[in-house]
């Protein structure tokens, strides 16, 4: 209830929102709700959770500058890791 709560307010400090975006408990309306924050800031971390879709995260506006260095996120990191060994391998033999 408090992260609606503060999901919902605008005035509350972009720092408590921010927080609220990281929690990885929240119900999906509440990460929705934050995805239309008036703070790019808010806007980013909910676009970069993990629990998201990709029609999800399509649906949260994001800044962002291509001349920027971006380091891969932490799930990203561990997919392309669990993924790369089966991309490695050999097709099967038909």
């Amino acid at each position: 209830m408090l992260a609606h709560e503060l999901a919902e307010d605008h005035g509350t400090e972009s720092v408590l929102r921010r927080a609220t975006a990281q929690n990885p408990n929240l119900d999906t309306d509440v990460v929705a709700l934050l995805g239309r924050d008036p703070e790019p800031g808010v806007r980013w971390l909910v676009s970069v959770r993990p629990d998201l879709t990709e029609a999800e995260r399509s649906r949260t506006a994001v800044e962002f500058d291509p001349s920027a260095r971006c380091n891969p996120l932490p799930w990203v990191r561990a997919w392309r890791t669990t993924r790369r060994p089966c991309a490695a391998a050999p097709p099967p033999r038909t």
